[in-house]
């Protein structure tokens, strides 16, 4: 960009706090603004549009520049306006009928014409609606809702379909009036890309008070960061304990071989690296911070030894720290390697160039059928489905996702999306940039549970190296038991002892244990298995009907064996498949007595079993395990089904776990003197 006009631009700012206050009002403002239908208008009205429809005949101005529109873009959209996108359409100079409507919120019964539309926009239109919506919607209703059109099929059950327009606008009037237009978004290698990025990051620090007190001072840097202050050549530098803001990067490995530090490679990588020697995306998050003007990254591959399991096994526990005291997290969310990088736009495909008669200015028009979408451009994007990712973004504080739509900005206070439109607060525990204690204080009833939602949501993500499932949320666990005030094994809270036990696979497909080479997971952990699991009710513990705990149940002092008493089954008990996968298990007078899931494979022969008590409820199993209402109403124990273990060097008395069930108290015999036995 011209250093005249970014000069200008700067100098054109309005306050920051304005403009950005101005942009978080705008969802208000839309929401206020009508719909407009044919029913609802007046003659008035009609003639009021009409008369307009005269003054600017067959040409669009503004796009959808109507006084009623909110004036939120400013100066800075503006600028971003100017930066034209070099149409290869040919020229439509004038407009039809039905498209001059448009600007003034004229609601429109057209045909789905296609190729036989009477001007470039409404086939545009008409186009973009044939895939939107059912091939046997034949006409449609177009509402003028600023910031988009809507598409409505116009049938017995209608449906609605929102077209978002940009639009580069005339420079000499679009400064002075600031109408509401839409730019196309700009290059990502533009300095007005990172001139917007940068404004995020400042807005925040001023005005975002749970991060005022975290930036004050500048934190300990990691043990390793890429000093990248230099232009064409970084270098690996070894922190030594010095403070300094850094930036990190959360991104997909993928299954390109990963450019990384080894322990042969280490003193050549602190000389020095060049840049183009990085994969691409290593290359775009060097970019970013360096126009972000911040001097040191940190990328796990580079930052860690890979081949040193010391080095890896040290830095890994260090994981927490390193996001919740970065400057800002890079999210390379549409990346799929490290080789693909995340600064690339999709091209646009819906485009119309129209020339103004009057001031032989060109308009290009440009449409996607689709809105700012968090949920599917982040949330669903790959590199959120990734189990190390998990923890990454819920331990950072602020983080820019570079997704293949648009940019998002998500911190504790706020998601912005590139586009200038949405801006919406944030809700879910993850963007808390001071997890879990917000999250905790603005929904207290959920404090007591968060737990089991994160440990649910965690089991669900895919992890290369099955391994490393305890040691991808090391960081998040950490967090969670401080918060707690409490002391946490591989997923186990002892303050939720209980409730912590009685997880259960998920789907219907069996978890498969994991072979750790370098640690010893117990089989009472959910960490020990590969596969998705689940707590109970999805409303809350008290709605699976228990009623009371085990007081006999503990954990002992080393944080590795449960300790408790252990029951049989009556004889004459048996235990019957069902399709779902869960079993059931039948009493000696061939009634319902209880429902079993297990882990892995079913284990039919009762005599195999025993029961340890977790707790005792009423006959609300259904809301736990999601399979039958028709136990009977006696009281049931919820208990962990166990087996003898058969490994070699074990103490005797040594059980593991194979299952959970919810079972009728009076199938349940105690073993004599309540002998206690240690589950492995």
């Amino acid at each position: 960009m011209p250093k005249d006009l970014e000069l200008d631009w700067l100098e054109n700012l309005w306050e920051r706090r304005d403009r950005l206050e101005l942009i978080k009002d705008l969802q208000f403002q839309l929401e206020e603004s009508s719909e407009w239908s044919a029913e609802w208008e007046t003659e008035r009205e009609q003639s009021e549009l009409e008369r307009r429809r005269l003054q600017q005949r067959s040409t669009l101005r503004y796009t959808l520049a109507d006084k009623s529109i909110p004036d939120f873009t400013g100066p800075f959209e503006t600028k971003v306006a100017r930066l034209r996108l070099a149409a290869q359409n040919p020229i439509s100079a004038e407009l039809c009928s039905i498209c001059t409507d448009i600007p003034h919120r004229l609601i429109s019964d057209i045909p789905l014409l296609g190729r036989g539309a009477a001007c470039d926009l409404c086939r545009l239109i008409s186009r973009l609606s044939q895939k939107l919506h059912s091939q046997y919607c034949m006409r449609l209703h177009i509402l003028v809702q600023p910031p988009y059109l809507k598409t409505r099929r116009k049938t017995q059950q209608t449906w609605e379909q929102r077209l978002r327009f940009y639009a580069d606008p005339d420079p000499k009037t679009a400064i002075l009036d600031r109408k509401a237009i839409f730019h196309v978004l700009p290059d990502t290698k533009n300095k007005i890309y990172f001139l917007l990025l940068r404004e995020w990051l400042e807005d925040c620090t001023l005005r975002h008070g749970n991060h005022a007190d975290h930036f004050r001072l500048d934190p300990e840097l990691p043990t390793r960061v890429l000093d990248v202050g230099d232009r064409t050549r970084l270098r690996l530098h070894c922190t030594e304990g010095e403070k300094g803001t850094y930036i990190a990067l959360s991104h997909r490995w993928g299954k390109a071989a990963t450019f990384s530090t080894t322990r042969e490679n280490i003193k050549e990588f602190c000389q020095g690296i060049e840049i183009g020697k990085l994969p691409k995306t290593f290359q775009d998050a060097v970019e970013v911070t360096q126009e972000l003007g911040i001097r040191f990254l940190w990328i796990d591959s580079l930052c860690i030894i890979q081949n040193d399991r010391e080095d890896w096994e040290r830095e890994s526990k260090r994981m927490e720290r390193v996001f919740a005291s970065a400057y800002c997290t890079i999210a390379a969310t549409s990346a799929k390697d490290c080789t693909e990088g995340f600064l690339r736009r999709q091209p646009v495909k819906h485009c119309v160039r129209l020339a103004d008669g009057e001031t032989n200015y060109e308009y290009h028009i440009h449409s996607s059928g689709v809105d700012d979408d968090f949920n599917r451009d982040v949330e669903k994007g790959i590199l959120n489905q990734r189990a190390w990712v998990f923890q990454e973004r819920a331990l950072s504080r602020r983080i820019i996702h570079f997704t293949a739509a648009q940019t998002y900005w998500e911190c504790g206070s706020v998601i912005r999306s590139e586009c200038l439109i949405d801006s919406f607060r944030q809700l879910d525990w993850l963007g808390d940039s001071n997890f879990p204690q917000t999250a905790s204080r603005l929904l207290p009833e959920i404090s007591d549970s968060m737990f089991t939602d994160i440990f649910a949501r965690y089991s669900s993500l895919d992890i290369t190296n099955l391994e490393d499932r305890p040691v991808a949320i090391q960081g998040l666990e950490s967090r969670l038991a401080e918060f707690y005030r409490t002391n946490s094994v591989y997923g186990i809270l002892e303050c939720f002892l209980h409730r912590s036990l009685l997880w259960q696979r998920s789907s219907n497909t069996t978890m498969q244990p994991i072979k750790f080479k370098d640690r010893k997971v117990p089989s009472w952990s959910w960490m020990a298995y590969a596969g998705e699991i689940r707590y109970g009710a999805e409303h809350g513990w008290n709605q699976i009907g228990i009623t009371g705990s085990s007081s006999d149940l503990k954990l002992d002092a080393g944080g590795r064996r449960i300790i408790a008493p252990i029951a049989d089954f009556v004889q004459g008990c048996r235990i019957e498949r069902v399709a779902n996968t869960n079993c059931r298990l039948i009493d000696p007078n061939d009634e319902l007595a209880g429902w079993i899931r297990f882990d892995q494979n079913d284990v039919l022969d009762v005599k195999a079993l025993g029961c340890i008590l977790i707790g005792q409820g009423a006959k609300e199993w259904g809301k736990y395990a999601g399979v039958s209402w028709d136990l009977g109403d006696s009281p049931c124990n919820y208990v962990l089904l166990v087996t003898l273990a058969l490994q070699k060097n074990i103490e005797r008395d040594s059980f593991r776990r194979v299952g959970v069930a919810v079972i009728q108290e009076q199938v349940l015999l105690l073993r004599k003197l309540r002998r206690r036995v240690h589950l492995i």
